[in-house]
């Protein structure tokens, strides 16, 4: 049974499993400016982290599996979540490159001051506050943003979408993709979208980047691509816990092209930009953020 613990231990030789109670989650690229690359996921209902190794099993002859044929592969850690629906389809999304469309919508304007797309017809139906979507075939703007809300106006026909992070790019061109519920995701995720996961114990959430004890994974990916598939619950089911099983990926270059080196590849629990063998010029949101970035987004 994992340890409850307040404080994550630094990493060692123990493959003791370390249960996190109502930590933040985030995901994403942390090497934009602002942390506006790092969707927060908010408080979830736990994490149990497990930094395991993987083992390769061989055998001589027949089925068996031989004592002498057992490979150590290194560290293979996993992070299991406990998730609540909408959190549980916010995090598919990102995992995956693309999922099929359930809709897609031409922009018709945008708002870079407000963070709005404005999209052809009535479309409140098919998103909702929460779900994220994909802006494609834009100079500016493409990527993937979770919805915080929706306004349908009869007269022109649009409905106007505000979406958390930044709409930099006031060209008003490209689509907003809808995600199609229940979908198993393309197997085509190149190193490039290889998200970053980052656990925050409940503690730490204020300036999180400057504390030890913050768990980063440069790279993760779904350990079974069927817990992702998304399925509305309502009545007694409304918002129920789901459990998501990421394991972390070694990964040598962030989403910038910076070198990790070995010692950061899998996971570590120090702040970034003060890794003894691997700094890194990584951010987080508010109010995770690092108190200089905090001033910066104020001034």
């Amino acid at each position: 049974m994992p340890a409850d613990v307040s404080q994550p231990a630094t990493l060692t030789g123990s493959q003791e499993e370390l249960l996190l109670t109502a930590p933040y989650l985030l995901i994403g690229d942390p090497t934009q400016e602002g942390g506006e690359g790092m969707l927060d996921l908010g408080q979830i209902p736990s994490a149990t982290i497990a930094p395991g190794t993987s083992k390769a099993l061989g055998s001589t002859i027949g089925p068996q599996q031989q004592a002498d044929h057992v490979y150590d592969r290194g560290p293979r850690p996993q992070v299991t979540l406990s998730l609540f629906d909408a959190q549980q389809r916010a995090l598919a999304a990102v995992l995956s490159s693309a999922v099929l469309p359930d809709f897609s919508a031409k922009i018709t304007a945008v708002d870079t001051t407000a963070d709005t797309v404005s999209v052809e017809g009535d479309v409140t139906d098919l998103v909702y506050a929460g779900d994220v979507v994909t802006i494609e075939e834009s100079v500016g703007n493409d990527g993937d943003y979770a919805i915080l809300s929706l306004n349908y106006d009869s007269g022109p026909d649009e409905t106007t979408i505000t979406v958390q992070g930044s709409i930099d790019d006031s060209t008003a061109d490209g689509r907003v993709i809808g995600f199609q519920e229940g979908t198993l995701f393309r197997s085509d995720v190149s190193s490039s979208h290889v998200p970053t996961l980052v656990v925050i114990p409940s503690q730490k959430r204020d300036h999180a980047v400057d504390q030890d004890g913050v768990w980063w994974f440069p790279g993760v990916t779904a350990t079974d691509l069927s817990e992702l598939q998304w399925e509305d619950s309502d009545g007694e089911d409304a918002n129920s816990e789901v459990e998501v099983t990421l394991t972390g990926l070694r990964v040598e270059e962030d989403q910038a092209g910076a070198a990790i080196q070995p010692g950061a590849q899998l996971m570590f629990t120090v702040p970034p930009w003060k890794h003894p063998e691997s700094p890194l010029d990584w951010h987080l949101p508010e109010p995770y953020a690092t108190e200089s970035d905090v001033a910066l987004s104020l001034s």
